[in-house]
């Protein structure tokens, strides 16, 4: 399964190193120290999401393309 995911770096004081971890389409955030600890934060919070929608019956809704788009102004 593949799921697209957003790192953003933290800019807040107390966070230097720490990048946020999203999954848009799922509206789940995480964070973790580098893009290695947010992407290790980020796969086990996607592992127990989708265990949740599955134990509950529900549908687990997939992205088939995703772009990620810088607009210059």
């Amino acid at each position: 399964m593949k799921i697209p995911v957003l790192y953003q770096r933290i800019d807040e004081k107390n966070f230097e190193g720490y990048f946020y971890a999203y999954v848009p389409q799922w509206g789940i955030t995480t964070h973790g120290y580098g893009i290695d600890g947010a992407r290790t934060a980020i796969e086990d919070l996607i592992k127990l999401w989708i265990s949740e929608k599955e134990d509950h019956g529900e549908s687990i809704d997939l992205i088939e393309e995703a772009v990620l788009e810088y607009s210059e102004i």
